[in-house]
């Protein structure tokens, strides 16, 4: 039934192509769209190119366009969808990592008011330390060093004068 249906629609888009225009005595056109579905109709049931050619007054190469063209689509489609998934997926690492970030300035704070904390209690309990920048025993002192070009106050090592942790 479906095959009569197609091949009656055929014949009449066919027959429409062939006819004259009764005004102006010239072939009636196709539009661009219904030549494309009567390509894909035909390659469908088994026409080749030379036969839908022939039979559509059409070249080969532009049968081959419409025909490449319809999976081109399809392959566009396909590939909008990976990259929308993809966008996705960059999105999640995005607020991943950007949490992530969050919470390594946390301990960072974390540990910088510990070592502050510890460094303070060992040099005013006058405690000997191992210092891990001059491998020495010595004292923590409240001195004024450099950071960048302004002076500040911090525990230092007695021998080397640098902040050990």
């Amino acid at each position: 039934m479906k095959l009569e249906e197609n091949n009656k629609f055929l014949n009449e888009n066919i027959r429409k192509l062939m006819k004259s225009n009764t005004k102006a005595n010239e072939k009636k056109r196709l539009t661009r769209k219904e030549k494309e579905e009567l390509v894909k109709k035909l390659y469908e049931q088994g026409y080749t190119y030379r036969e839908i050619a022939k039979k559509l007054r059409i070249s080969v190469r532009d049968i081959a366009r419409i025909l490449k063209g319809e999976e081109r689509k399809d392959e566009i489609d396909e590939i909008k969808e990976r990259l929308s998934k993809l966008e996705k997926k960059i999105e999640e690492i995005e607020r991943d990592v950007s949490y992530c970030l969050d919470e390594i300035e946390s301990l960072i704070d974390r540990l910088d008011n510990a070592s502050y904390m510890i460094r303070h209690a060992l040099g005013s309990a006058e405690i000997k330390i191992r210092c891990p920048k001059c491998h020495e025993w010595s004292y923590l002192v409240l001195r004024k060093v450099k950071v960048g070009k302004t002076a500040v106050e911090k525990w230092v090592c007695s021998n080397c004068n640098q902040v050990p942790f």
